[in-house]
C-alpha cells in the first residue's frame, strides 16, 4: 500500500470515528435517568478513549502527510490514483493492477487514463468525459455527468403526411435563469428536394450533431452535419451507403461480397430509412439496420457500419462494413447501448421465407472493446413478450442495468400498441410494465434524469399525429402526460441527447417535480 492509499485510509477511518463517537453520545443522552450513574461515567469515558483515538489518527494522518515525499524521493515509492467516483456513472480505467473492470478502489499508476461511463438518464459533460492519473496521486479533472436535453428533428408533422426540417430542443427540468435553455436552432437542409424522415440524428461529443439517412425523393443516403456551438449552418458530412475504397475495389472486380468486408455491392446506389446510429465509445459513430431503397423496392438489412470521422472535410469521412452483420435484418426497430461496450436491438420489421415479419427477438452486439462495466456476458438475450415496429427504448435509471421498450405495433394496418415491458440484464428476462395512456408508433421514448419520457409518435388509429409527451416513473410503475407539447406534432421523427451545459446561461436547477 502506498503513503497516498495510508493517508487516505486513515481519512476513512477518522470519519468513521466521527460517526460513532455521535452515536455513542446519543445513546449517553438517551440513557440519563433512567440507569444508574456508573454505568453513564462508563459511556463517557469511552467517548473520552474515542475522542482521544480520534486525536490520535489526525496525528498519525498529519505525520504520513509530512514524510510522504520523503518516501517517494528516498525509496522511489508512487503516488498512485485511487478509481475516480462519479455520481450518476462509473469510471472506466486503464492499467489497474488488478480487477480493473470492477468498481473496487484499486491503485492507478500515474499516466493512465479514465473515460466516464454515464447512467441510463444523464450524459457525459465535455472536457469532464476524461481524466489522467497525474505524479502526486491525483486527477487531472473530476469526471462528470449531467443531464442532458433532447433534440429532435424532421419527421411527419401532419395526416397528409407532411415532411418538415425543424429542429427542437426540449427541457424537462427547471432552468436557474429566465429564458432557461430554449434555442433556436437551425433548420436541417432539405435531402434530395425532401425534408428527412424515418433518420437518424446523432451527437458526437463535444459539439457535433449529425443527421442521417431517412426516406428522401431520391435513394441516396446522406449525413448533414451541425456543429451547435455556432449553430450556424447545416453542412453535408458523408454518404452511409457509399463504399470505402477497399470495398469500391471489391465492388468493381465483380465480387458482391469479400472476405475482408460484409459490405453489399447492392447497397452503393440505394437510400436507407428505418435505421438507428449511435456514438459508442471510442468506436464513435455506428448504422445499424433499416431498410435499403431504391426504386425498384426496398428492403430490410442487417448491416453495421462503422464512420470514420476525419474531422478534416466531408470527402474523407468514411462508412465501412468492419463487423459482423445482426443475425437478424431488422427495420424500423430500436437500439440501445449498453454502458460503452456495446448495443441492444429489439424488434422490427424483418424478413423470413414466408414474407416480411415483425420481430420479437433481440440480441446484443459487442462494439469495441466490449468493456460493459462489470455486467455478466449473455450468450443469447431472451425474445419480448410482444413483438414489436416502430417502438421506442431507452436505458432505466437506476443501480441493475434494464431496458425499457414501449408502443409500437405487432403487425401492418394494426394500431399502434400503448403497452411497455422491461428487459433485466441480470435475469436475462422482460416483464410487463404499466402501459402509457396513449398508444403510440415512431415516437422517441429517452431517459432524462431519473425519469423516462415518451415523445410525440401516431396512434395509427387511423392516423392521429401527436404533439403530447408522458412520463414514465420507474419507482412508481406509472404513466402520466406532463404539461409540456412539442411545438408541432411529429412522428417518424430523428432525435438524440446532447449535455445541457455546452449551451450558454443553461442551467439546470433541481430534479424534476412530481
Amino acid at each position: 500500500m502506498s503513503s497516498m492509499q495510508f493517508a487516505n485510509h486513515a481519512r476513512t477511518m477518522k470519519f468513521k470515528i466521527r460517526i460513532f463517537v455521535f452515536l455513542l453520545w446519543i445513546s449517553v443522552q438517551g440513557v440519563v435517568g433512567v440507569t444508574d450513574s456508573d454505568r453513564i461515567s462508563a459511556l463517557e469515558k469511552r467517548v473520552e478513549s474515542l475522542e482521544a483515538l480520534e486525536k490520535h489518527v489526525e496525528s498519525l494522518e498529519a505525520t504520513l502527510n509530512a514524510i510522504e515525499p520523503l518516501f517517494v524521493a528516498r525509496y522511489g515509492l508512487i503516488r498512485n490514483c485511487l478509481t475516480p467516483i462519479v455520481p450518476h456513472g462509473e469510471a472506466q480505467c486503464e492499467e489497474k493492477k488488478k480487477d480493473w473492470m470492477t468498481k473496487d478502489a484499486q491503485s492507478i499508476t500515474p499516466g493512465s487514463k479514465c473515460s466516464v461511463v454515464c447512467n441510463p438518464g444523464y450524459i457525459a459533460t465535455p472536457s469532464k468525459d476524461v481524466t489522467h492519473c497525474k505524479e502526486d496521486g491525483f486527477w487531472t479533472v473530476d469526471l462528470q455527468c449531467e443531464i442532458p436535453l433532447v433534440l429532435l428533428s424532421g419527421g411527419v408533422v401532419d395526416q397528409s403526411n407532411n415532411g418538415d426540417s425543424g429542429v427542437e430542443l426540449l427541457s424537462f427540468y427547471p432552468t436557474t435563469t429566465s429564458g432557461g435553455c430554449d434555442r433556436n436552432i437551425a433548420d436541417m437542409p432539405l435531402a434530395a428536394g425532401s425534408p428527412r424522415s424515418f433518420h437518424n440524428l446523432i451527437y458526437v461529443p463535444p459539439q457535433r450533431v449529425l443527421a442521417c439517412n431517412g426516406m428522401t425523393s431520391e435513394h441516396e443516403a446522406t449525413c448533414d452535419a451541425l456543429t451547435l456551438e455556432n449553430n450556424s449552418t447545416w453542412k453535408h458530412h458523408s454518404y452511409p451507403n457509399k463504399p470505402s475504397s477497399s470495398e469500391a475495389s471489391m465492388c468493381s472486380s465483380g465480387k458482391t461480397r469479400g472476405s475482408f468486408s460484409n459490405y453489399d455491392c447492392k447497397y452503393i446506389e440505394k437510400g436507407r430509412y428505418g435505421a438507428q446510429s449511435l456514438h459508442v465509445g471510442r468506436t464513435g459513430v455506428v448504422t445499424v439496420g433499416g431498410m435499403v431503397y431504391d426504386s425498384q423496392g426496398h428492403d430490410p438489412t442487417a448491416s453495421v457500419r462503422d464512420l470514420y470521422d476525419s474531422g478534416s472535410g466531408s470527402s474523407y469521412n468514411i462508412w465501412w462494413n468492419d463487423r459482423k452483420d445482426l443475425e437478424k435484418k431488422r427495420a424500423f426497430f430500436c437500439l440501445v447501448k449498453v454502458k460503452e461496450g456495446g448495443f441492444l436491438a429489439t424488434g422490427g420489421l424483418g424478413r423470413d421465407r414466408t414474407g416480411n415479419k415483425v420481430e420479437q427477438t433481440a440480441e446484443y452486439r459487442q462494439i469495441g472493446l466490449g468493456r460493459i462495466g462489470g455486467l455478466t456476458s449473455i450468450p443469447k438475450i431472451s425474445d419480448m413478450i410482444a413483438p414489436r415496429s416502430g417502438h421506442g427504448c431507452t436505458g432505466v435509471p437506476g443501480d441493475e442495468f434494464s431496458v425499457l421498450v414501449s408502443g409500437g405495433t405487432k403487425g401492418f394496418g394494426q394500431t399502434a400498441m400503448a403497452d411497455a415491458e422491461i428487459f433485466s440484464w441480470n435475469s436475462n428476462s422482460w416483464k410487463n410494465v404499466a402501459s402509457m395512456k396513449t398508444g403510440r408508433f415512431g415516437h422517441a421514448v429517452v431517459a432524462v434524469g431519473e425519469k423516462i419520457f415518451a415523445i410525440g409518435g401516431d396512434d395509427r388509429n387511423p392516423n392521429n399525429i401527436l404533439d403530447t409527451i408522458e412520463m414514465y416513473d420507474p419507482k412508481k410503475n406509472t404513466w402520466n402526460i406532463i404539461e409540456t407539447k412539442l411545438k408541432k406534432p411529429r412522428t417518424n421523427f430523428g432525435f438524440t441527447l446532447v449535455p445541457h451545459s455546452i449551451f450558454d446561461g443553461c442551467v439546470l436547477s433541481r430534479h424534476l417535480n412530481e
